[in-house]
């Protein structure tokens, strides 16, 4: 039941009207949009494995102590999910980060070896022009 709504009846009445609003609880309203949740891509898969590795280490670490009630093992788990998402972001951020940078290289070295095959080129034609004109002839 989301709301009651009490309504007072136009007529002389000894009740009042009640409206309940009725709202299905699998199927609530949101305020918010949820997040759309995309897997891993490929490239950040193994960044992605490590991070996540670590932060369930610490905290199995930290639960083997033997010194967490109940209610810290909670907050711990909390915490601990709080990092895995960060972590993964992080990851992914990361290897997006260096694959572009990987790709910026290659382009940078492509137009350099472009750069030389024209220059080389530029310089051929230029010796042939120079070795044709020595071997003219001289109309006369």
């Amino acid at each position: 039941m989301a709301t009651t709504q009490v309504d007072k009846a136009g007529l002389q009445s000894d009740h009042q009207g009640v409206i309940l609003h009725l709202r299905s609880p699998s199927n609530p309203i949101r305020l918010h949009k949820e997040k759309r949740v995309f897997p891993v891509p490929n490239y950040a898969r193994a960044r992605a494995d490590d991070t996540v590795l670590g932060e369930l280490k610490a905290l199995s670490d930290r639960l083997e102590s033997g010194f967490t009630t109940a209610l810290q093992a909670v907050k711990l788990w909390d915490q601990t999910k709080r990092r895995v998402a960060v972590g993964l972001l992080n990851a992914v951020r990361a290897a997006k980060k260096s694959k572009k940078k990987t790709y910026r290289k290659k382009i940078k070295r492509m137009y350099r070896r472009l750069d030389r095959t024209k220059e080389l080129a530029r310089a051929a034609s230029q010796q042939a022009n120079q070795t044709s004109s020595n071997f003219a002839t001289p109309n006369s």
